[in-house]
């Protein structure tokens, strides 16, 4: 439930709704925050343990790349109950890695929350030293990667 299960789960499951033909597709309004896991079980998204979406990132562009790129409509929604399960892995596999890549670079930190603070956080290491934009994935170091990878 770190951020790069995160945005991988988000790129594949979008990834494979364009592959099957889906006209729309919802991205969950949440970006969850806290996710340490203590054992296999995923971290369901509590009012506690997240933001919404469009905090952490700029909904605007996210949704607008979608429907350029691929002709498809993103739809942000809340889910409680009724959250689907998360695909895992496996749609990693499934999905195109072409694909997935635009989508991820789709996710940009929201205008307003979050670039400052990446911003910021660049400038005092001076990681791209004029060399552009850049994404950074973190993953745990977790059995599940290992299993995975």
């Amino acid at each position: 439930n770190g951020l790069g299960n995160q945005l991988l789960y988000h790129a594949a499951s979008i990834s494979i709704a364009i592959q099957e033909g889906y006209a729309q597709v919802e991205i969950p309004d949440y970006f969850v925050l806290q996710g340490a896991q203590s054992s296999t079980a995923n971290i369901m998204p509590t009012d506690t343990n997240t933001i919404p979406f469009g905090y952490a990132f700029d909904q605007e562009h996210f949704l607008n790349t979608l429907e350029q790129q691929f002709d498809i409509v993103g739809r942000v929604a809340r889910f409680r109950d009724d959250a689907p399960e998360c695909p895992g892995m496996d749609a990693v596999k499934r999905a195109n890695a072409s694909t997935m890549r635009v989508i991820i670079d789709a996710f940009r930190p929201s205008k307003q929350h979050m670039k400052p603070l990446v911003d910021a956080i660049l400038q005092k290491l001076d990681v791209f030293n004029g060399q552009g934009d850049g994404v950074c994935m973190h993953h745990r170091d977790g059995q599940d990667w290992h299993d995975h990878c």
